[in-house]
């Protein structure tokens, strides 16, 4: 069994234990080694070659009859080795070595071949297996009995020896493999497992094998009752006996050091296993700060759920396995255990560090919170597993490194804060986004209260404001205002964060022009605060009840604040001073009074209706505290005044609400609900009805009068529809006779008196009208085709009518006719422009939809754009293009602007704001911009500027190239200067990608442009500022790339890289490559123009191919078959690889040894290649030319490292010279493998510590010196291993089998370091 298995495989975190158990048992003065490596069969047949003495013992008792057992046998050695114990000189006295002795031994041996044969399966009988393993113990306690007898028992001790090291290499590849089968599932012929399944179903955590569990019970806990168990590795009760019975065996017989070297490999590997099963894998740091948020804070989340298991089941249940298995030697098993936990400890510390150490950013604060909230229970834990100082000071480290993240990371909150200068205020005086992002970011943090306040106790640097300072003469920290204690490092941070957000707010209500309304935004946003400092018992425990109490009162004052500057002008209109005159009431003082009233009331409620008080406390209490004023003084005044006017007409006109329509009005305040159009009327005592005029509304949804004139309203019964149709027609044709008959007039004498059917016919399109507006069936507009079409006509009619009478006034004919036909157009364009806004609106709610439903932009049917043609065509003919082309102009705005806001629209920065930003924040903000400009560039402009050609071209096309104009000016004017804002600002690596995507959006607007029907001027002054934009966009990413360059060129780091591995240059650079290669085209077009010095007007299109004109043409021989499409960027390429290429040879010179300098050379050339090939865009650029070419160069390295490695081992082999007179040179033979073995030793312990991550180039190295190795190595030992005489001697010279060596070979390059005696087989030469 112990000659099938592989070579031992050991970790790095062997060696410290190691060398501190050979210190332990250096005093032992046992003639054995302590590695099996070392140990051989060389003695004993030494002895037997050159003495050959007769066994002098076996004379001393007669044989047996009956053959004794090895149990038997076992006794009579115990009864020799007390006897010798009683002797007392041991130098003097001869000694007789009973024939038990050789028995045993022979017995013993025998055992050991069952064993190994699998006639006998170790671990399937219990007797026979402890029987075993107390005849192993007891020949290590008659080997140290004999020790003293050296001189007179030195033939019993070597044959002792030998058979002992063969017990022990098999006990030690039976514990080995024990501890190994330990994870899989256990056969259903174990006899434990029906008990053991059925008692490990209860346990909390059950392992994936389904093995039997060894429940070891632990201490006590005073607050529990019962007995807590920490469950074992998955062992079985049999399988933990045995594993117990080998470990006392190898100790008691010297071999400790190489039976905790087994438990080392074997249980670090399963932990390893145990580790990926729970879903934890292990990363570097590098990967760690490659990976998004999103992927971080899942890994996050499985390392405190792994590290908590580990802490409270795994690790705990290796310590009891341990402590088991090595009972009789606790030192041992402390030891086992502290390199086992430390190795797993630095897993978790590392990945902890390297999360400390990733970009800060506020929405990390919580699972950094979290992290280092399950380090600290590990570590203060009466019953922490952690006890050792050396662990706990690096979980502690771990610690305080998310300690001082932590802190970092909230006091950014300060400068996000600050740098919050928005200059556009929130709609209606709403709660800012700034204040509910702050206040729940706070509501969340204090939930980590005690944690912060520790972590701000130990890292905050800065000190506390001054207001936080001791004053007074009481000793006491007081804040102004506040308590007399002293704060807390977290609560005074706190503190000044809601200082900071007090500031920011108080200047974002600046931004508000109406005095009121920055009252209502500081209300909501104070009320805001207070409320969810009350909600939460965490945050209010840090800012105290004096807190709360200064916030309630500042609410407050600026609800006072409120009400002086809205109603204290409103009051004034309802004071009774200075209405009588002489006694009596001055009714034009009193009318004015309650003219004031009105429109102020008015006024106040058209704007304050709009605003908004989410909180629906305030909204009462502010609502209460008006009504509270201003109910009692408005009835006070109507009913003191109320009598002067003459009931009727009058009163309506002057008292135009009662007490309980302010009372009703003031309820919709502050919820964005307008005041219905027809109030409640007074209703005074014995007061007529009312004339049936209609009331003023408050808002007026048209830019119009609604002025009726004199025209009456003209009915006619729906089932003389017909009839009414046929009259229209008939009026329709006299009234364009009529215009070709004044049209054709050149004297004003000459003009026709103005026929009685023009009042005739101005009085049907009244009507008509009047049907529409209040939306008669069939008449709403958009449903019937022929009726729309009908009053379109009528309209166009009637305002060319009368715009030529309006030409020829004054007249005396013309002008009794155009007081006639004014009022109606006026009303008929007024309606002509309520309804085009309507079906603008219809479509911006069609263009919500197609959001969704990726109905293309603007999401206008057909039908509606007809309809908004004919109606701009009689708008246009009646003289009204101005009001017309406003509306378009302003419903089309703000359909844009929606759909912008859609698509996370970005806010217009300044430059100076740009140039003061963190990369991060403006590579949020560029993002935004990218999105916005590529949507606006693709679906927005081309959206509108089809729509306004649908309605306005061709016949009315200078005013549609003007609403065009008008709509895409301001649109595209602010995504220019931020991106001009951003080309300007500091050059960094990691900036290219996002300035790329803002170049290749700009040639999307571009595009947009050069079909777009603006006006000329418009098109080429935005293309002008677009080209100087992309010019300073090119600038930057030139010089970008040549920070690149110089970047590599001045990384002359000292320190090489462990193991001959991938530079971290090298990954940046390639991976940093890989990535621009994505944007090949449009870094070609760059770099065209950058080479060939030519503007970017001159270029045919952006993405210039190159093959016809390229300023590639002086490449080198070398580098001149990269395809000739992106020859400029290719040549910039070749460049950077050139330079990293140099930088590499020289950091190969930093090698001392030069095999590792081309193994270094072989990592990173072929991790540039493997790039190459796996990146199509990287290969597209340069050809398969240069692949072959790395390619070529990589063999040439391969080539090298043989020669300088393996070339001088191969000498060893060369068999030249080995024959004199056809006889073998033993000595030389002797030589060349005693140097062979030495070189090959030194190459397998040097060169397994080194890396190659590449899998296919580690298995073309292996392959390639097996193939040169493995037949030279195999010629040698077939011709010369017959000249050694003994199976002794060729131990000591041939090593290694053939195989062995293979072994070995295969173990290069995992940086492991393993040691190549361990590998060694058993030799078969024949004697």
């Amino acid at each position: 069994m112990a000659a099938s298995n592989g070579p031992l495989k050991s970790l790095s975190f062997d060696i410290k234990l190691q060398d501190d158990q050979n210190t332990k048992l250096n005093h032992k003065e046992i003639t054995k080694s302590y590695s099996f490596a070392s140990r051989s069969h060389n003695d004993l047949h030494q002895y037997d070659d050159d003495h050959q003495q007769p066994n002098s013992h076996t004379d001393d008792q007669p044989d047996s009859d009956q053959e004794l057992t090895l149990d038997q046998l076992s006794q009579e050695i115990h009864h020799f080795i007390v006897s010798l114990s009683n002797v007392e000189d041991q130098s003097q006295q001869p000694l007789q070595i009973p024939n038990a002795v050789a028995e045993f031994l022979k017995k013993l041996e025998s055992k050991i071949g069952e064993y190994e044969e699998n006639s006998v399966a170790f671990g399937g009988n219990g007797d026979a297996d402890s029987s075993f393993i107390a005849a192993v113990t007891r020949l290590s306690s008659l080997m140290e009995a004999l020790g003293a007898f050296e001189s007179h028992a030195i033939a019993v001790l070597n044959e002792g020896s030998a058979v002992l090291h063969h017990a022990m290499v098999f006990l030690e590849e039976e514990i080995r493999r024990l501890l190994e089968e330990s994870s899989a599932p256990e056969s259903s012929n174990n006899p434990d497992n029906s008990h053991s399944n059925s008692s490990s179903k209860n346990h909390h955590h059950q392992p994936e094998a389904e093995g039997d569990f060894c429940l070891l019970p632990e201490r006590k806990s005073e607050s529990e009752s019962g007995t807590t168990t920490v469950t074992l590795p998955t062992f079985s009760s049999e399988y933990l006996s045995n594993i117990g019975l080998i470990c006392e065996a190898m100790i008691a017989g010297g071999y400790q050091v190489e039976c905790c070297n087994v438990f080392v490999i074997a249980r670090r590997h399963a932990f390893d296993d145990e580790l990926k099963r729970q879903g934890f894998d292990k990363f570097s740091a590098d990967d760690v700060q490659k990976m998004n948020w999103e992927t971080l804070e899942g890994e996050i989340a499985t390392w405190i759920r792994v590290f908590k298991h580990c802490s409270s089941h795994l690790l705990p249940g290796e310590r009891n396995f341990y402590n088991s298995v090595l009972a009789d030697d606790q030192s041992a098993a402390a030891e086992l255990f502290s390199d086992l936990s430390s190795a797993v400890v630095a897993i978790f510390v590392n990945f902890a560090e390297a999360v400390a150490m990733t970009k800060r950013s506020t929405e990390k604060l919580f699972k950094f919170l979290d992290m280092y909230e399950t380090l600290m229970q590990s570590i203060d834990g009466d019953d922490s597993i952690y006890s050792e100082k050396e662990l706990r000071s690096e979980l502690s480290f771990a610690a305080s490194r998310l300690g001082e993240a932590a802190v970092s990371i909230f006091c950014m909150l300060e400068n996000s804060i600050k740098s919050d200068t928005a200059k556009t205020p929130v709609p209606s005086g709403a709660v800012h986004p700034l204040t509910r992002y702050t206040m729940n970011y706070l509501k969340y943090a204090c939930e980590y209260k005690d944690t912060l306040e520790q972590v701000f106790r130990q890292h905050l640097k800065t000190e506390q404001p001054e207001d936080y300072e001791v004053v007074g003469s009481n000793g006491g920290g007081e804040r102004k205002g506040e308590s007399n204690e002293k704060q807390s490092p977290f609560a005074a941070q706190l503190t000044l964060v809601m200082d900071l957000l007090d500031a920011n707010l108080e200047a974002k209500s600046r931004l508000y022009k109406d005095p009121s309304l920055r009252y209502i935004f500081m209300m909501n946003n104070g009320r805001y605060m207070l409320q969810k400092v009350k909600g939460s018992p965490e945050i209010h425990q840090v800012l105290g009840d004096n807190w709360c109490r200064k916030r309630s009162s500042d609410v407050r004052q600026c609800h006072k604040g409120y009400q002086r500057e809205t109603w204290t002008k409103v009051l004034q209109c309802l004071k009774h001073e200075g209405l009588q005159v002489n006694g009596k009431v001055y009714k034009p003082t009193l009318k004015e009074r309650f003219k004031n009233f009105n429109q102020l009331f008015e006024e106040i409620h058209k704007t304050q209706s709009t605003w908004v008080v989410s909180d629906e406390q305030l909204q009462s209490e502010l609502r209460v505290s008006i009504s509270a004023v201003m109910i009692p003084a408005y009835r006070s005044f109507v009913a003191r005044s109320g009598q002067v006017f003459t009931p009727g007409r009058q009163t309506q006109k002057y008292i135009k609400y009662q007490p309980e329509d302010i009372e009703g009005v003031i309820e919709e305040f502050l919820e964005q609900i307008k005041m219905e159009n027809n109030p409640r009327k007074s209703s005074f005592k014995d007061q007529p009805d009312p004339l049936p005029e209609k009331s003023p509304v408050l808002n007026k949804s048209t830019s119009f009068s609604t002025h009726k004139g004199s025209v009456e309203n003209h009915s006619t019964p729906d089932n003389d529809a017909s009839t009414v149709n046929g009259e229209m027609d008939e009026a329709s044709r006299k009234i364009d006779a009529l215009i070709d008959v004044i049209s054709s007039v050149r004297d004003k004498s000459d003009l026709p008196t103005i026929p009685e059917y023009v009042e005739t016919f101005t009085n049907m399109v009244g009507s008509q009208i009047d049907r529409y507006i209040r939306q008669e069936a069939p008449l709403k507009f958009g449903q019937d085709l022929k009726q729309d079409t009908t009053l379109i006509n009528m309209v166009t009619l009637l305002s060319r009518l009368n715009n030529l009478l309006d030409q020829i006034s004054p007249d005396e004919k013309v002008s009794p006719s155009l007081s006639i036909t004014a009022p109606v157009v006026q009303r008929a364009m007024a309606f002509m422009e309520k309804e085009l806004r309507i079906l603008l609106q219809e479509g911006s709610e069609e263009t919500k939809k197609s959001e969704e439903e990726e109905t293309k932009y603007p999401g206008v049917n057909q039908d509606t754009i007809e309809n908004v043609r004919r109606i701009v065509d009689a708008m246009i003919s009646g003289g009204y293009h101005k009001d017309c082309s406003h509306a378009y102009t302003s419903l089309r705005k703000d359909a844009f602007k929606e759909a912008m806001k859609h698509h996370q629209g970005f806010d217009d920065i300044s430059y100076d704001d740009v140039q003061k930003m963190q990369w991060e924040t403006l590579e949020g903000h560029i993002a935004d911009w990218v999105k916005v400009t590529k949507h606006a560039a693709r679906v927005l402009l081309p959206g509108e500027n089809n729509l306004c050609v649908s309605v306005f071209f061709p016949d009315h096309p200078s005013i549609g190239e003007t609403i065009i104009t008008n709509l895409t000016k301001p649109v595209v004017t602010p995504l220019l200067n931020l991106a001009e804002a951003v080309s300007l600002t500091k050059k960094s690596a990691e900036r290219l990608f996002k300035l790329l995507d803002m170049y290749e959006a700009l040639t999307d607007l571009m595009a947009a442009l050069d079909t777009s029907k603006c006006s000329n001027s418009c098109i080429s002054e935005l293309k002008s500022d677009m080209l100087v934009t992309r010019r300073r966009l090119r600038e930057t990413i030139i010089g970008i790339f040549d920070d690149l360059e110089n970047s590599i060129k001045s990384d002359a780091a000292r320190s090489p890289v462990p193991g001959g591995g991938v530079h971290p240059l090298t990954r940046y650079t390639i991976n940093y490559l890989g990535y621009a290669c994505d944007f090949r085209e449009t870094l070609q077009h760059i770099f065209f123009i950058y080479q060939n010095k030519v503007d970017e007007d001159e270029t045919a299109k952006p993405n210039v191919n190159s093959s016809d004109q390229s300023s590639a043409s002086d490449q080198s021989e070398s580098e001149s078959a990269v395809p000739k499409k992106y020859a400029d960027f290719a040549a910039e390429l070749i460049k950077i690889m050139n330079l990293l290429d140099d930088n590499l040879e020289a950091k190969s010179k930093l090698y001392k040894d030069p095999s590792l300098r081309y193994i270094f050379l072989m990592n990173n050339g072929r991790y540039v290649l493997q790039k190459i090939k796996e990146s199509s865009e990287i290969l597209e650029v340069m050809g398969d030319d240069f692949r072959r070419k790395r390619s070529s160069e990589l063999r040439g390295y391969h080539k090298s490292y043989q020669r300088e490695t393996w070339s001088r081992v191969l000498q060893c082999l060369n068999q030249e010279g080995l024959q004199v007179n056809g006889k073998v040179q033993k000595t030389l033979v002797k030589e060349r493998l005693k140097s062979f073995n030495q070189m090959l030793d030194e190459i397998h312990k040097t060169q397994s510590a080194w890396v190659v991550s590449d899998k296919q180039l580690q298995s073309e190295l292996r392959v390639s010196i097996s193939a040169v190795m493995i037949p030279a190595y195999r010629s040698f030992v077939a011709r010369f291993g017959q000249c050694f005489g003994s199976r002794k001697q060729a131990d000591k010279y041939i090593k290694y089998q053939p195989e062995d060596i293979e072994s070995s070979i295969e173990a290069l390059f995992d940086g492991n370091g393993q040691n190549l005696s361990m590998a060694r087989r058993r030799l078969s030469f024949p004697h």
